[in-house]
């Protein structure tokens, strides 16, 4: 994982208005959001490796699933995980949790982020900003 400076740290808007800025560019609001606390991810291109770009907000009060909820944006930052290629075989569990839970572990859960990466990562986290501002 690598941190990346911005001015968008720090910084508060309603959830819903943060959502379409958001979405305009791509990211997602990610699926482990929590009432207090959520990311917006950008996968950046790439094959082995995944590369996301992770926008973390907080709850300045009212929880995130109510549209005039008011977020703080925290530090964004690039981060990759490596996906096993190959069959899991240390993988176990029951009929019930397969169907619910499909996915491998990562190979690497925080693999190194190259500088290409990270430069993609920089770049559209300053689009970011010159949207909000604008």
């Amino acid at each position: 994982m690598r941190t990346i400076p911005s001015a968008l740290e720090g910084k508060q808007m309603k959830m819903h208005r943060l959502a379409q800025m958001m979405e305009k560019k791509g990211f997602a609001l990610g699926g482990s959001w929590d009432y207090d606390h959520g990311f917006f991810d950008y996968r950046l291109p790439g094959e082995e490796t995944y590369y996301f770009v992770r926008i973390p907000i907080t709850s300045a009060g009212a929880p995130l699933d109510e549209p005039e909820a008011t977020v703080v944006i925290g530090q964004p930052f690039v981060l990759g995980h490596q996906y096993q290629r190959s069959i899991d075989y240390k993988a176990s569990s029951s009929n019930i949790t397969a169907s619910v839970n499909q996915f491998q572990s990562p190979e690497d859960p925080d693999t190194d982020v190259p500088d290409e990466m990270y430069e993609l990562g920089a770049q559209l986290v300053q689009e970011m900003e010159a949207d909000f501002v604008s």
